[in-house]
Parts: C-alpha cells; sequence; structure tokens
C-alpha cells in the first residue's frame, strides 16, 4: 500500500477523477451486487478506450514507479473481452508488509505488546540483512475467467478495482462462493506476537545479493 503522499501524486489524481466520472459503469448489469459489471461487447470496448486515456497520464509513473505493475491503490478496473465463462470464488489471502523500523511497524499495524516488540528488536539488531515482515489474513473474492481458445484460465482480483466484461454467445457465471477450499500453507512458523489490529509480526532475513 502506497502512502499518503504518493496516493496524493498526480497520475492517482487523475485516475481518480476518472474513476469518480465512470465508475460504476453506465448501463451494465451489475452481478449479484459484487463490483462487477456486464456490457455489449461495443459499450465495453467504449468503457475500455476511456481507461486506456486516463491509464496514459499514469503510465510513465507505473513503469519507473512500480515496475510495470499497476499499484492496488490505484484500483484500476479489469477489462476483458468475449468471456465464455466466469467462476466467483472466495480465497484465504493475506495482506503483506515489509519493515526494518519499530516505529514504522507500529505506526502502520497497531499496537504490540512490550514483549514482541522486545523480540522484534532483539531481531533487528542481531541478524545481518534482518528485516520484519507482517501478515494480516482475509478472504478474497477472486474471479476465473475462460476462453475456450486459451488453456488456461485468468485469475481475476476485482474485489477492490472492479471487473467489466463483455459475454461470449451462451456466457455462464458459476458462483462457487461457498465451496471450502483447501487452507493455503503459510511458510512463516514462530512469529513474535499479534497485534491489536490482526497483524501477526515475523522476523525474516534478506539474501545475499549477487555482488555481495
Amino acid at each position: 500500500m502506497a502512502d499518503e503522499a504518493e496516493q496524493g501524486a498526480l497520475p492517482g489524481k487523475r485516475l481518480e477523477e476518472w474513476r469518480s466520472k465512470f465508475w460504476p459503469p453506465v448501463g451494465m448489469r451489475q452481478v449479484d451486487q459484487l463490483p462487477i459489471y456486464v456490457g455489449e461487447r461495443d459499450d465495453v470496448a467504449a468503457y475500455a478506450e476511456t481507461l486506456s486515456e486516463a491509464l496514459l497520464s499514469a503510465a510513465d509513473h507505473i513503469y519507473d514507479k512500480c515496475r510495470g505493475k499497476p499499484p492496488r491503490w490505484m484500483k484500476i478496473p479489469k477489462v476483458h473481452m468475449d468471456v465464455e465463462r466466469m467462476n466467483i470464488t472466495t480465497a484465504q489471502a493475506k495482506a503483506s508488509k515489509k519493515f526494518t523500523d519499530l516505529d514504522d511497524l507500529t505506526r502502520r499495524c497497531g499496537t504490540f505488546d512490550g514483549a514482541t516488540l522486545s523480540l522484534a528488536r532483539e531481531w533487528l539488531a542481531n541478524h545481518r540483512r534482518a528485516y520484519l515482515v507482517a501478515h494480516r489474513p482475509f478472504n478474497d473474492l477472486r474471479a476465473y475467467l475462460f476462453w475456450e481458445s486459451r488453456g488456461e484460465p485468468e485469475r481475476v482480483r476485482f474485489y477492490e478495482s472492479g471487473l467489466v466484461i463483455s459475454p461470449a454467445e451462451a456466457f455462464l457465471i458459476q458462483d462457487q462462493r461457498a465451496v471450502q477450499r483447501r487452507k493455503r500453507r503459510d511458510t512463516l512458523r514462530e512469529s513474535f506476537g499479534i497485534s491489536d489490529a490482526n497483524w501477526t509480526v515475523f522476523g525474516r532475513i534478506a539474501p545475499d545479493s549477487p555482488e555481495s
């Protein structure tokens, strides 16, 4: 998550202006009160054109500052054409933040008890290339989009940004949110503790760089 200064930057501001004008899409069908909208092909193509124009203002920022991947705080809707089938699922996920400073940790993740902070402080002081990582679990909604011409479906995270699609003929929606799925395995063990905001903090060590 970008800090407030980054969110207030010009690229983000221009996308906020676009979103206030064009979200949610007008004249498209909403799917089960989710931020998913289905429209005619020409309407979705025209909608995608307005989004592309807005993204041009942020292109340099995305490629120079975000390694070519739009950050989540921009809330850029996903647009897909001629979708043949869509599966909507619930998946266990986790938010993740990295820290090398305890003040930053508590500012962004809430209050930890003294024992937790003592362990975290000791970790940072006694390990070369040490850092902290904080995780917070949440249930994430995802859509899997299918086309017969493609071997694998495309997985789309849509709940924060939104999803706009044009359907192919005989378009099918499969709502699988009630299906119980196997819990993901967390590779991190032996946490230092958990905050009042449900962030669990762990100690990690960065690998050696190739130059070291």
